[in-house]
């Protein structure tokens, strides 16, 4: 469904397929040898990443913590570990440590961490390397500030957009942040039993950076490896929507540079496209938006975020964002509702809102809107958060959802199956920000949602996708311990009979739908 997960978003067809590429010009490759011996692989690896380790290679090494003595030592737990007695977590862990201290190189943890005997599990790993980070991970704090400092002599030096990993700007990546990419990389490559590294890396990190107890300094090492580990594997999406949920975390102004480092590490997370127009005569291209609706929407709400915010700070994170990501100021008198609007014609008329429905070659799957449909839907649901529910409830609701459900109920060939699927479930979404649920406009939602699902199996134009939209939202709407609970769970029960007769669907969803309603009460 449109529900999906946003880390399980995958890499699109636009992406690029090694992740080194970005909207500006690529960095001209740079051969490993340039490289000390201390930060040497014996694989090849992006040139934005060699850029980076060859700038911060001569850069002091943080001090051991206590729990280090020496190579002796290192030496020591690697030949016990060998052995298999001590648990992967800690293994990893340990040599973390180590390799960040200076006292295993970078292609000796490649050999022992690509060593099947000594680790075979992604997930494991990837838990260890967080709890690295969030314990023993401190990098001083004049390399942090200095992080920043370098990108403010980029926007102060250039009029034009510019990608600080090429040649001519510092890295955005420390040291250590850079030698753990490396390490994360090759061991995809020289590890058969780790491939699925790197999709465990960005689960575990994503989640991790949106924990509330987490350390600022540790929030922008987390986003920082996270981005270069996308970058290389081209996934853009995956950015864009952590992006999206660090908005909804209570930052502080300063913390607002969170965004900055992501932007730091691959601006094509929130850059604007070269050569697409996106804003011509004071309105929105609906084209141009089409490919870059969710970084436009994060542009909108974030520069509306910075500019009711007072003090240097904010000012100097948009010029990052006019530098790296080529923003410009929109003309634009209104741009949430100009930009509500256009999301909402390109539901109704673009040719990529569609439901994808490959019954014959996958049975076991449901009708999925498509990549397109899903990020329109997100981008109304950004807007609603930024704005609230008055605005949600008075503009969204009222004047755009509303009126198009009413003209699909009188002539259902009027509005395509997608959009309507879209609508339902973007209305399952928005519920949750209702302060009052029990609100005029939540009960005839729920009256709505209801009718529709009274109808499957009686009107053709309630297809299955708009029904499993339906019974999504509903549920949605009418949350466990809802007053209308009990009446919800009879009419799912009934509907979940006349699914049953489905020669493709029925089972299941059926499987499915029971265990959702075992834990509705």
């Amino acid at each position: 469904s449109i529900g999906t997960i946003s880390t399980s978003i995958g890499t699109s067809s636009t992406n690029c397929s090694n992740g080194s590429g970005s909207s500006y010009g690529q960095p001209l490759p740079l051969p490993q040898q340039q490289l000390a011996e201390c930060m040497q692989c014996s694989l090849s690896l992006p040139s934005w990443l060699v850029k980076s380790m060859a700038t911060v290679q001569t850069a002091e090494p943080p001090a051991p913590s206590r729990c280090l003595s020496g190579r002796k030592a290192a030496h020591k737990n690697v030949i016990f570990n060998r052995q298999g007695k001590q648990k992967v977590f800690d293994y990893v862990k340990h040599n973390l440590e180590r390799m960040v201290c200076g006292f295993i190189t970078l292609s000796s943890t490649i050999s022992m961490f690509s060593n099947p005997n000594n680790l075979s599990c992604p997930v494991q790993m990837a838990k260890a390397v967080t709890q690295f980070i969030l314990k023993s991970y401190f990098p001083k704090i004049e390399e942090v500030v200095g992080l920043f400092k370098n990108l403010q002599e980029t926007a102060k030096d250039h009029s034009h957009a510019v990608d600080p990993l090429s040649p001519t700007f510092p890295p955005p990546l420390l040291r250590a942040e850079c030698q753990m990419v490396a390490l994360f990389i090759h061991m995809c490559q020289m590890n058969p039993k780790m491939t699925t590294l790197l999709t465990e890396i960005t689960k575990e990190f994503y989640q991790t950076a949106l924990t509330q107890d987490i350390r600022f300094h540790q929030l922008l090492a987390f986003c920082r490896i996270l981005t270069a580990v996308c970058r290389f594997q081209g996934d853009v999406e995956r950015l864009q929507f952590l992006c999206s949920d660090l908005l909804r975390k209570p930052l502080k102004p300063s913390e607002f540079h969170v965004f900055t480092a992501i932007v730091s590490v691959w601006p094509m997370v929130l850059a604007r496209l070269p050569d697409v127009p996106l804003v011509e005569e004071k309105r929105i291209v609906s084209q141009g938006l089409e490919q870059q609706s969710i970084s436009f929407t994060l542009e909108v709400i974030l520069t509306a975020i910075l500019k009711s915010q007072t003090g240097s700070t904010p000012i100097q994170i948009m010029k990052h964002f006019k530098r790296l990501c080529n923003w410009k100021q929109p003309p634009i008198q209104n741009p949430v509702d100009e930009l509500t609007k256009v999301i909402i014609d390109l539901l109704k008329t673009s040719t990529h809102v569609c439901i994808d429905q490959q019954i014959g070659q996958f049975p076991w799957r449901r009708p999925q809107p498509s990549v397109m449909a899903f990020h329109l839907v997100h981008c109304l649901r950004l807007l609603s958060w930024h704005q609230g529910w008055a605005w949600t409830n008075d503009v969204l609701i009222r004047s755009h959802l509303w009126p198009t459900l009413q003209q699909w109920n009188n002539k259902s060939e009027s509005i395509r199956e997608a959009t309507v699927v879209c609508i339902i479930r973007l209305i399952g979404f928005i519920s949750g920000l209702a302060v009052d649920q029990q609100s005029i406009s939540i009960i005839q939602l729920q009256k709505l949602l209801i009718s529709l699902i009274e109808k499957a199996g009686k009107a053709k134009e309630v297809t299955l996708p708009i029904q499993l939209a339906s019974v999504d939202s509903l549920l949605d709407l009418c949350p466990s311990g809802n007053s209308k609970a009990k009446e919800v769970k009879a009419l799912l029960f009934r509907w979940m009979d006349i699914l049953r007769g489905h020669a493709v669907w029925g089972f299941s969803l059926i499987d499915e739908y029971q265990r959702r309603l075992c834990q509705y009460q």
